[in-house]
């Protein structure tokens, strides 16, 4: 039986048997090649010779020209014998046979070899036609007639990008087509409706333009502004809100406070503030919501404080100083703010300031501010303060307590030419009891130069000077009593009826509420008077980086807090500084 002549897939070339028996010609996926063709994945020569006999040439070799007069060219077969020593013995018959009867002629085909992989031309062709074309359906018909050329070609990627294009057109015309159809469904549905509809009614005759609407209510201006952002508290702590309000176009009706999102209390007029008591450690939010006279609201951003626990203090690295002896400035008290000390100053993290140089001196204090120090005093009896210090002009005023009492009474820094230049001011005659106790040295008024001065040491020696005793009070003669001094008389009644006009103003302007705060106490007003804690509690709502009043205002307010408790109001002493 015969055998069917190989050719090569990639040059056309007859591969005979031997060259597969010899190991150099391949095949992949039942196509052969030879060896200068040989592509990646072809199988072992071992197996080669199996395959090839049944494999079958991508392309038949062309064929011939056609003979002349008409005649048609049959498949060439080539017979060889089983035990052939050359191929070049092999007889080949050519049967030609014409339609026009002529005899058939015997010739010798010689092999062609197959034409070059058409893949490129294909694809060159598709990409022109994709190029000039604009319709989507066509392309993608010609995608799929080339599709058998180039599928397994290095072409094939090029060929999956022009259809997903093609494919691409196809989806975006029908989309665009099915947009046509519903505007052209909704149109006409819209003719049918106003055809079907009845005829518009004769309009009536327009009416009286009406007055212009009132312009919009525009919403309130609230912003809380004490206390600030961060402030720390002692447990447990008065906090006193204070809120900052306006309507732009009415009046504010009512300012709310809350605390987180439980509401507090309310003020209905300026200042605008209230009190809570909080009693447990912790960090809250505040905030304030103000309300006009139209109901519009807004609510003011929060504010966080800190309320910690109870605070503590210690004597300077743990030592409490001795009495007799002699004390620095700055070996003031160690612990926070507010129990060992007292700064208005902003106080670093690493602490507060300490002078680290003897003849340095503590920094300079002003007015409101104080250092307290632990001393052990040994025995009961009378002893005598010394204190050094200094101050560039003219100084102010400050006192020493033991145990929160006054013991020396306002003492006078004098100007001692320089700050470095110490002068020693006295108190002869105090009298401490015995046992540890906390001296606190307490800066009272300021001199020209804005502080009290500056202090070096506190020196506590045994007194030798005698202690003055108190006379015994005179037992006043009623037969020789004094007579009422008319003019006096006179000042009493104005008072009197002084405080009966004032306590009978419905409003008291804000520039005037020191001035009449200080006079109801000058003239013996009780502490816990309704109008009086109003007037108080109004006074202390101003802020310090902002207060409008002038300075006496400020000054008024200090003398009014002296003149009730200098301990419990020392946050707003500091606040009039």
């Amino acid at each position: 039986m015969g055998k069917e002549i190989v050719y090569c897939g990639g040059c056309g070339k007859i591969l005979p048997e031997s060259e597969f028996a010899r190991g150099r010609a391949h095949t992949v996926d039942h196509s052969a090649y030879c060896t200068s063709c040989r592509p990646a994945g072809s199988v072992t020569p071992r197996s080669a010779l199996r395959i090839a006999a049944t494999a079958v040439p991508k392309a038949a070799p062309p064929p011939s020209a056609p003979a002349p007069m008409g005649f048609t060219r049959k498949r060439i077969a080539i017979l060889a014998g089983a035990g052939a020593a050359a191929l070049a013995s092999i007889a080949v018959l050519l049967l030609v046979v014409g339609k026009g009867g002529a005899p058939p002629v015997a010739a010798t085909a010689p092999a062609e070899p197959p034409p070059a992989d058409p893949a490129p031309r294909v694809l060159r062709e598709l990409e022109s036609f994709a190029a000039s074309s604009d319709d989507a359906e066509a392309i993608l018909a010609r995608c799929v007639e080339a599709r058998p050329a180039l599928l397994g070609k290095p072409e094939e990627p090029a060929l999956r990008k022009i259809e997903d294009r093609a494919r691409q057109g196809i989806e975006e015309r029908e989309r665009l087509e099915r947009l046509k159809n519903e505007l052209e469904t909704k149109k006409a549905r819209e003719t049918a409706a106003a055809l079907a509809a009845p005829p518009a009614p004769v309009p009536a005759p327009a009416p009286a333009p009406a007055a212009p609407a009132p312009p919009a209510n525009l919403p309130p201006v609230v912003a809380l502004a004490s206390p600030r952002e961060g402030a720390t508290f002692v447990s447990p702590a008065e906090v006193t809100l204070v809120a900052e309000a306006s309507d732009p176009d009415g009046k504010v009706a009512r300012v709310e406070f809350f605390l987180e999102i439980v509401k507090l209390g309310e003020a209905t007029q300026a200042p605008y503030s209230f009190t809570k008591r909080i009693a447990l450690p912790g960090t809250y939010l505040l905030s304030a919501k103000a309300i006009d006279d139209a109901g519009a609201e807004t609510t003011s951003g929060p504010v966080t404080i800190i309320v910690t626990g109870e605070k503590k203090r210690g004597p300077f690295k743990g030592a409490i100083a001795s009495v007799p002896g002699t004390i620095r400035a700055a070996d003031y008290d160690e612990g926070e703010e507010g129990v060992a000390f007292h700064l208005l100053s902003p106080i670093p993290k690493e602490g507060p300031p300490r002078a680290g140089d003897a003849d340095s001196g503590v920094i300079a204090l002003k007015p409101a501010e104080w250092l307290e120090y632990s001393i052990r005093v040994p025995a009961s009896g009378t002893y005598a303060i010394e204190v050094q210090l200094s101050s560039k002009g003219p100084g102010g005023l400050f006192h020493i307590e033991f145990g929160r009492n006054d013991k020396t009474g306002p003492l006078a820094v004098p100007d001692t030419g320089g700050d470095l230049a110490w002068k020693t001011v006295s108190k002869p005659a105090v009298v401490l009891e015995l046992g540890d106790q906390a001296m606190r040295l307490v800066m009272d008024k300021a001199g020209p130069s804005g502080v009290v001065g500056r202090f070096h040491s506190v020196r506590i020696s045994e007194s030798q000077a005698p202690v003055a005793r108190k006379a015994d009070p005179v037992k006043a003669d009623p037969k020789k009593a004094a007579r009422p001094d008319p003019l006096q008389i006179k000042v009493d009644e104005a008072v009197r009826k002084g405080l009966e006009h004032l306590k009978g103003l419905p409003n008291i302007h804000p520039q005037y509420k020191e001035i009449v705060l200080l006079t109801y106490l000058h003239a013996g007003v009780p502490e816990n008077d309704p109008q009086l804690q109003a007037l108080l509690k109004e006074s202390l709502a101003f802020k310090a980086d902002g207060y409008s009043a002038r300075t006496y205002n400020i000054s008024l307010l200090a003398m009014a807090l002296e003149e009730l408790d200098r301990v419990t109001y020392q946050k707003d002493l500091a606040k009039c500084a």
